[in-house]
């Protein structure tokens, strides 16, 4: 077992700390970014049904091409 002075432990724990947050701060912006991209996946996507209905598309291809639930098509286009 490695024996470590009382000032090495203290910068270990430091070290240790520091880690520890910069991994935490990772994970927040990684779950923000993931979040963005999510919302602005289902933004294009209520853009995309919405343009496909006013170029004439039927709700019920809507629904086939775009592979979503007919009730959600319909309920965006309320």
């Amino acid at each position: 077992m490695v024996q470590y002075t009382e000032e090495e432990r203290k910068m270990l724990e430091r070290y240790e700390l520091e880690r520890d947050a910069k991994n935490k701060q990772e994970l927040e912006q990684y779950t923000l970014l993931n979040a963005a991209k999510a919302e602005g996946k289902k933004e294009n996507q209520l853009e995309t049904i919405k343009t496909m209905f006013e170029k004439g598309a039927s709700i019920e291809n809507i629904a086939y091409l775009l592979d979503l639930d007919l009730e959600y098509v319909k309920e965006v286009l309320k």
